[in-house]
């Protein structure tokens, strides 16, 4: 019976840090590959499968894609972004058809599993910017508690709402 209780406390534990990422998506990936590299040379990370994350800064419908603008962060344990951390620069998300803007807003999370294709070049200001484009294969836009409230947790995937 101890033994029991035992493994439902594991397993409650590690389904807590669950990945958003369905495992088909995460095989091969890169999770959380080094970003100041992909920026650094866009061209030579063409190819690669990565999971990457971060904040959304504007959603574009292109026809018959949407790009989403997003400035990247580290991820956390269960693949959300880390807002509270250094952001490490912009990239683009490719979605193959129709995403609403008024729903993918500026500020909201996403995590997203895809292939790296050739870099668009875009200006930032006055300054061209080359960013790094990840093809989606799965996107995670995060719920909003996550973005216009804080959780103040307790260690064990409980937590509370606080703020507002």
């Amino acid at each position: 019976m101890r033994r029991r209780a035992e493994l439902l406390v594991i397993g409650a534990l590690l389904a807590g840090c669950a990945s958003v990422i369905p495992e088909a998506h995460r095989l091969g990936a890169e999770r959380d590959p080094d970003f100041a590299e992909i920026l650094a040379r866009p061209d030579a990370a063409v190819g690669r499968r990565v999971i990457l994350g971060g904040r959304i800064l504007e959603t574009r419908p292109l026809g018959p894609e949407t790009e989403i603008e997003v400035l990247q962060h580290p991820l956390s344990v269960d693949d959300a972004p880390r807002d509270r951390a250094a952001a490490g620069g912009r990239f683009l998300i490719l979605h193959p058809g129709f995403l609403d803007p008024a729903v993918y807003t500026p500020g909201r999370r996403v995590t997203v599993a895809g292939n790296l294709v050739a870099p668009r070049e875009r200006r930032l200001g006055d300054q061209p910017y080359r960013f790094p484009v990840v093809a989606e294969r799965h996107l995670h836009l995060w719920p909003l508690r996550y973005v216009d409230r804080p959780l103040l947790g307790i260690g064990f995937g409980f937590g509370i709402n606080v703020g507002r």
